[in-house]
């Protein structure tokens, strides 16, 4: 009976429920309002984000956040239009990029695709410093188990085009998306490496929805 109760409470992440290196395409259906956060260790270096989201119209989504990363935090405050069902384009500005000499401009899309119980997603960004220009990639692939976890695996790499900077963080995740919806929890743990050094990636992230 308690599991059953359980279970009754839990709903399938799909792709509308970003992961820990990778945002998603679209927020879940009848929810305006996404609130993401996360944190962990990334070859050594301490890491972290929380960022929220409000769908204004179907297509039209604005956001802003902030983001720590090598030492350096910074708000950032963007948009976002879907194009079609699981694709959407975005634009965001960053005071810190990913080289911190000054205000970034990033442009992205990101999409996503339910195969059965697999979901995919995947996102390409450029963002345009003072001085530098980045480029970032990642993927997450995730299949639930009996309704109620969801396991998968997750992708990220960024780097500098002058060869500077970059790093990357890939591993397995997983996640359960409880209480009508409204909260999800997640965890991933994997391999870490940047231009410095490498080792662990270990994240914890907590989500609401409203």
């Amino acid at each position: 009976m308690l599991l059953t109760a359980i279970t009754a409470a839990l709903v399938l992440a799909g792709t509308d429920h970003s992961g820990l290196v990778i945002e998603a395409p679209s927020v879940p259906e009848n929810r305006t309002v996404v609130v993401d956060s996360g944190g962990g260790i990334e070859a050594g270096e301490a890491t972290g984000f929380l960022s929220g989201r409000w769908q204004v119209t179907n297509r039209l989504a604005l956001t802003a956040g902030v983001s720590y990363l090598r030492g350096e935090a910074g708000p950032n405050a963007g948009v976002r239009l879907k194009l079609v069902d699981g694709l959407t384009a975005g634009v965001r500005l960053k005071s810190e990029g990913f080289e911190p000499e000054g205000a970034e401009v990033e442009a992205s899309m990101i999409g996503g695709l339910s195969l059965g119980k697999l979901d995919l997603m995947g996102s390409a960004t450029v963002g345009y410093g003072e001085e530098t220009v980045d480029v970032e990639g990642a993927a997450a692939a995730r299949t639930t188990f009996s309704r109620i976890f969801d396991l998968g695996v997750e992708g990220r790499y960024r780097g500098a085009t002058n060869g500077t900077k970059h790093d990357l963080v890939a591993g397995p995740a997983f996640g359960v998306t409880f209480a009508g919806g409204t909260v999800r929890v997640q965890a991933l743990a994997g391999y870490a490496s940047n231009e410095k050094d490498k080792g662990v990636a270990a994240f914890l992230g907590l989500a609401v929805y409203n």
